[in-house]
């Protein structure tokens, strides 16, 4: 019994000499860590690493649509054995979040170590974890379309109309937090008029009152007729300075306006 023993210590004590020898490791016992299920997330596609990694990996792991990524423990690799240059709660993680250690690969080749990262309960912010909670934002904040013309009322046939979205012409630009992570959003707009009598204007201007007669439209007859304006958005977002990502739906708003055209009549006034 007592030679079984002595055996089994010589085999330990060999096995960690070989594990401290450079390029070395060893399969880790499933309890050094304690870990679960939760604490590891994978996936596919761009993944977005903190401002303290290298600016080149940071790029190529955001931008890589293709790559399959491991974040688990610091100490974790995706081969099952212990990562031997493991360094831990060198990070100083928020509240609310956990040091972890990213790992991404092309395809079925070599893991490669991305550094560690903050991770919240909501797993590592991703490309496209951001752009679809970007979408929900820009359309939250997105400005109102309230159209209206001028004149308002007394619009007559062969005497031009001036309309304006009551929006802006350049981008609608929003900087908030989504994932853990600063996103910088903007979205850009184009409106279509339909002008109720077979015409309509595509244009990038918002439209306006006078004297701006970019966004204007002559009516030829005179009857009831609804303007129909369509505001079509899209947008690019920004995180943690990679960008820009395109968000991948647009948005369309739409509001119509009620005109009434009367007849435009020459009348012939004697001076006097």
């Amino acid at each position: 019994m007592r030679a079984i023993v002595m055996a089994v210590l010589a085999c330990a004590l060999s096995l960690l000499l070989v594990s401290a020898l450079p390029g070395y490791s060893i399969a880790r016992a499933v309890d050094i860590h304690g870990n679960d299920a939760q604490d590891t997330y994978t996936g596919v596609g761009g993944l977005v690493l903190p401002a303290t990694a290298d600016p080149q990996a940071r790029r190529e792991a955001a931008s890589c649509a293709d790559c399959a990524w491991q974040v688990g423990d610091a100490c974790d690799t995706p081969y099952g054995v212990a990562f031997l240059r493991c360094q831990s709660t060198v990070l100083h993680c928020p509240s609310g979040s956990a040091e972890r250690r990213a790992w991404m690969r092309h395809g079925n080749g070599q893991w490669y170590d991305q550094g560690l990262l903050c991770v919240t309960s909501d797993g590592p912010p991703t490309v496209t974890t951001v752009g679809r909670r970007a979408h929900g934002a820009f359309v939250q904040h997105l400005p109102s379309l309230t159209p209206s013309s001028q004149p308002a009322q007394g619009i007559v046939a062969q005497l031009p109309v001036l309309f304006d979205s009551g929006q802006s012409s350049g981008p609608s630009v929003l900087d908030v937090t989504l994932a853990g992570a600063s996103v910088h959003l903007e979205a850009r707009p184009t409106w279509t008029w339909i002008f109720g009598d077979g015409s309509s204007q595509s244009t990038g201007v918002a439209g306006a009152h006078w004297p701006d007669v970019r966004v204007a439209h002559t009516y030829r007859q005179p009857g009831d007729v609804t303007v129909r304006v369509v505001t079509h958005w899209t947008a690019s977002f920004w995180v943690n300075g990679l960008g820009p990502f395109p968000v991948a739906e647009g948005v369309a708003q739409e509001a119509t306006v009620a005109l009434r055209v009367g007849e435009g009549r020459a009348a012939i006034i004697q001076a006097r």
